[in-house]
C-alpha cells in the first residue's frame, strides 16, 4: 500500500504543502513513527472502539465488521483535503488507497484486540513509502530525478532585498527547483539568458513583467527566441511576492534574467 500510494503521489503531484517547515529526518520521523501512532489511536483506538460498544450495546449485527467499515471510510474521506494540492481524480485515488489502510488497520485491530498490529501496520505502509522515494531518485534519469525532487523538497522563498546574503539564496533555490528544466539541475548551461523587467510597488507585488532582449553567447547557434521568451514568461510567472527595501517609497523596476 505504501509503494502504490507513493508511486501514485510523485508521479501525479506536482506539488505539496504537506509537513511543511520540516526538515528531512522530522518529516521521516513523523510518517513512519508519530503519525502511524496518533492516527491509529484516534481512528482504530477511538472511533472504531466507540462504534463497537454503541452496535453492543444496541445489540446490532455486523459488530465486527461494521466499526471497521466506517472509521476506514472517515479515514479515507479526511484524506480528501489533497484536493486543494491536485485534482479530483488523483484525490480520489488517494481516498481509496488510505481507505484500504483503513480497513486493513481496523481489521487487525479488531482480530487482535489491540492496536500494536495496527500500529505496526501503518508504520509498514509508511515505510514502503520512504523505500520507494528512495528507489526513484536513486534509479531515476535526471529530469525525473528533478522532479522528484522538486516535489519532495519545496522552499519558501522570501526574496528580501533588505539582506543580499537571503535575496541571493532564495534566487539559487528558485533556480534549481522552480525553473523546472533539467539543465537547471544538472549543470549543463546553453548560454542562453532571457532579460526581463519586473515593475515592484512598495509591498513588493509585481504589477508588470516586461520581456525584454534574448542573448545568445553562442552566435554560432541558431535558437528559438519563441520557445525562450513563452519558457521564461512562465518561470517568471512563478516568482513570490518581493520584500522591497525599507526606505522604498515609489514603485520601482528590477531587471530580471532566466539563464539557461
Amino acid at each position: 500500500l505504501g509503494i502504490l500510494m507513493n508511486v501514485f503521489i510523485f508521479y501525479s503531484i506536482e506539488s505539496t504543502e504537506y509537513l511543511k517547515g520540516l526538515n528531512t529526518i522530522e518529516k521521516i520521523s513523523f510518517a513512519i513513527i508519530l503519525g502511524p501512532i496518533m492516527e491509529e489511536i484516534v481512528f482504530r483506538g477511538y472511533i472504531q472502539t466507540v462504534l463497537g460498544f454503541i452496535l453492543v450495546k444496541y445489540k446490532r449485527n455486523n459488530i465486527f465488521w461494521l466499526p471497521v467499515i466506517v472509521t476506514s471510510i472517515i479515514f479515507g474521506f479526511l484524506h480528501f483535503t489533497a484536493i486543494k494540492a491536485v485534482s479530483l481524480q488523483q484525490t480520489t485515488g488517494i481516498v481509496f488507497l488510505a481507505t484500504m489502510l483503513g480497513l486493513c488497520s481496523g481489521y487487525f485491530k479488531e482480530k487482535y484486540k489491540s492496536l500494536v498490529p495496527s500500529i505496526y501496520m501503518h508504520i509498514a505502509t509508511n515505510f514502503g513509502g520512504i523505500i520507494v522515494v528512495t528507489l526513484l531518485i536513486v534509479g531515476s534519469t535526471s529530469t525525473v530525478r528533478h522532479k522528484i525532487l522538486k516535489r519532495m523538497y519545496q522552499p519558501e522563498y522570501h526574496f528580501n532585498m533588505n539582506d543580499s546574503a537571503s535575496f541571493r539564496n532564495d534566487l539559487n533555490y528558485f533556480s534549481i527547483y522552480e525553473k523546472n528544466l533539467p539543465d537547471s539541475f544538472i549543470g549543463n548551461y546553453k548560454n542562453i539568458s532571457v532579460r526581463i523587467y519586473l515593475k515592484v510597488d512598495t509591498t513588493g507585488k509585481i504589477n508588470e513583467i516586461m520581456l525584454d532582449t534574448i542573448e545568445n553567447m553562442d552566435y554560432k547557434k541558431i535558437i528559438n527566441k519563441e520557445f525562450y521568451r513563452q519558457n521564461a514568461l512562465e518561470v517568471v510567472r512563478k516568482l513570490p511576492r518581493f520584500i522591497p527595501p525599507d526606505n522604498l517609497k515609489n514603485d520601482t523596476t528590477i531587471v530580471f534574467y532566466v539563464a539557461y
